[in-house]
């Protein structure tokens, strides 16, 4: 789609005789010339962006398809409502954290049917005197999301802390695209 510019003298006003030999509604109708120029043009690109913007909003791969959708997320095994074969790639959503301390994040995946993907995250607490990171790998596979392993660990004033394996990482939403 091609916008045009303006082409036409909008400025005709400047162009006639300081004492125009007009009748008045002649001289109303050449100051009114360029407006209705301007306006017209103007009319015809909101009409061509409206136009734009409903083509966009009715494909796939402005808004997509939510295939899985929760609030509290999940940390294993996610089952989506269609299989990730009919889409070129999915964005996943996911958080780490607990309630009021939850750091959101996401991560693509192109031609996702079959691939691994690895979620981290780090989070910082008690005024960066403690750092966790968590990592999960999950198996992307027609209508499954599964996690195959997961671990974390607490590194507290330099010192780890804790290790162990799924931490509380969980995704949220699942969105398909196709492009």
């Amino acid at each position: 789609m091609a916008f045009e510019k303006i082409t036409e003298n909008v400025e005709n006003i400047s162009l006639l005789a300081d004492t125009p030999a007009m009748t008045s509604t002649e001289l109303k109708a050449e100051f009114d010339k360029g407006n209705k120029t301007i306006k017209t043009k103007f009319n015809k690109l909101v009409d061509d962006l409206n136009a734009f913007i409903t083509t966009l909003a009715t494909k796939e791969d402005v808004g997509g398809t939510v295939l899985y959708n929760t609030s509290e997320g999940q940390n294993n095994d996610i089952t989506l409502n269609d299989s990730l074969e009919n889409f070129d790639r999915v964005k996943i959503f996911y958080y780490s954290g607990t309630t009021g301390d939850r750091v959101y994040n996401s991560v693509e995946v192109e031609n996702p049917n079959g691939k691994k993907v690895e979620i981290t995250s780090a989070l910082g607490w008690q005024n960066g005197r403690m750092l966790r990171i968590e990592t999960s790998i999950y198996n992307l596979s027609n209508t499954s999301i599964a996690l195959s392993s997961g671990t974390f660990a607490n590194l507290f004033d330099k010192t780890i802390n804790a290790e162990g394996a799924n931490g509380s990482t969980r995704i949220y939403k699942v969105v398909g695209y196709k492009d």
